[in-house]
């Protein structure tokens, strides 16, 4: 790390004004933990004038760092104030360093962390209707098809001059990706019986696949008809792998695979999910998905979606960090793969319970924060890897534990499932017996507010231009200005 800091802070108050309004009467205290975070995301624009980027979305961790997959997970909610918060410009300084080789003072930290550019541009996109940022990074640099082709092509134990740490993962043709736990994002997770070399890594093949779906339907959205054709046929390539190399059918779950091949190391923890938000399951094997994550017992329950399941021996019910900790980028992955398989309800119980317990912990522990990650047996934020000397997780991780108080309040509890500037649609199912809404939604050049007394009640929206609206899964036409629907 360097001796000074090369990075300003932003320590300003937010206006209010810069994110869109939200109504919530069922808990107007989780209405201020939204503003809360925005708050905390807001004091994380940095500027680094020695980044290809100069203004960027830090982490939570406030150094010289910069993470793949952190930054990728922040801009899901950055998304809904693209104009104040640059989250998707953050996404530059790993394109233009990794594939480009422009120089930063700021170091990449593992370089090999989950890919997941491909997504995070496409639920940028549908947001803003960005097309030209779409052609100019797929068409004219191509820097998602160089990356997903960059982890094939990748080999363990590089140190390039940008990153700060070794790589891990290597590509086997027909068996899978050899990786770690830090490089995966899950830093001290019991995966292969904590022996990392001994297993094939279930998650990496799917977040390649997730890459080279997405890649696809960027590819769809600017009129590339073939480019689109031949990522869906590498998607297919890693459904295929995916599913005769990591699907138990005996456990009737996603393992990793061991790298003897005696079989699976049968590890349960949400990188079993990846596959679901890749779209790679077929109905039986999603319903089995969605057991898992409804089950208290495993991955469900009031505290959802810990880092381990909770039946495990490697479980530790203080959390230590990835050995049952609850970590809001995994909650998202988890209730949005849900969503893709018509499992709202329980997308929406999961979103509750982890908004819930983010609310409660802010109210009645100390420090007042938003936390790294959350205890899967109470209202507190969990305990460090014990390396690292135990100790509670960080504050003000604002930082992908946003997407709490933001995107599944936004979208799972208020209803807003899905914004769409390509097809000017919004997809609305208010579930609150109480008022909900959210004014000032930016959709494309819109600007739309959606208001509705209840769950069955009547609802108002109010707009710039005309839309479609799927609300209460009937679709409406909405022309300019003020509409009533009962």
């Amino acid at each position: 790390m360097p001796d000074e800091k090369v990075f300003t802070e932003n320590n300003s108050i937010m206006d209010k004004s810069f994110v869109p309004e939200v109504i919530y009467d069922e808990n107007p205290e989780l209405v201020d933990l939204y503003y809360t975070a925005w708050q905390s995301a807001w004091e994380h624009i940095f500027t680094c004038p020695g980044a290809p980027v100069q203004t960027y979305m830090n982490e939570g961790i406030r150094c010289h760092k910069i993470w793949i997959w952190d930054t990728c997970f922040m801009v899901q909610f950055c998304r809904y104030a693209a104009d104040k918060f640059p989250g998707i410009q953050s996404l530059d300084n790993f394109y233009r360093v990794i594939h480009d080789g422009e120089a930063m003072v700021l170091k990449v930290h593992h370089t090999d962390n989950p890919p997941l550019f491909a997504w995070t541009e496409y639920e940028y996109l549908k947001h803003t209707g960005d097309l030209e940022r779409v052609k100019r990074i797929l068409l004219k640099d191509q820097y998602l098809q160089r990356h997903y082709e960059w982890m094939e092509k990748l080999k363990g134990g590089i140190l390039f001059d940008y990153s700060t740490a070794k790589t891990a993962a290597e590509w086997g043709p027909g068996k899978g990706f050899r990786w770690a736990g830090c490089p995966s994002g899950m830093d001290n997770t019991p995966r292969g019986d904590d022996d990392y070399t001994s297993i094939y890594w279930l998650e990496l093949s799917a977040q390649q696949g997730l890459s080279a779906l997405y890649i696809a339907r960027l590819a769809e959205a600017v009129g590339e008809k073939e480019l689109a054709e031949k990522w869906m046929a590498k998607f297919e390539e890693q459904k295929k792998l995916v599913n005769e190399r990591f699907w138990s059918e005996k456990d009737q779950m996603y393992f990793d695979h061991l790298v003897d091949e005696s079989g699976f190391c049968p590890v349960l923890t949400p990188a079993s999910i990846w596959p679901m938000l890749a779209e790679m399951c077929d109905d039986k094997q999603a319903a089995a998905l969605a057991k898992v994550l409804a089950d208290p017992e495993k991955l469900g329950g009031k505290y959802p979606i810990p880092s381990v399941s909770k039946d495990s021996k490697y479980f530790d019910p203080e959390g230590e960090y990835w050995r049952g900790s609850i970590w809001l980028p995994v909650v998202y992955m988890c209730v949005k793969a849900l969503g893709k398989y018509g499992y709202g309800e329980l997308a929406r119980e999961i979103s509750a319970n982890i908004t819930g317990q983010q609310l409660r912990t802010f109210k009645t522990f100390e420090p007042h924060t938003i936390w790294e990650c959350y205890s899967p047996t109470a209202d507190k934020p969990a305990t460090k890897n014990k390396k690292e000397g135990l100790g509670l997780v960080r504050t003000e991780f604002c930082g992908w534990s946003a997407l709490g108080p933001i995107s599944l309040l936004i979208e799972n509890l208020i209803g807003i499932e899905d914004v769409n500037a390509l097809t000017d649609t919004i997809i609305w199912n208010p579930v609150s017996g109480k008022a909900s809404g959210i004014k000032n939604l930016k959709m494309g050049s819109n600007t739309i507010s959606l208001y509705a007394e209840s769950a069955e009640g009547k609802a108002e929206v109010e707009c710039v231009k005309g839309f479609t609206l799927i609300f209460r899964s009937k679709k409406h036409h909405i022309a300019a200005g003020k509409t009533i629907l009962e």
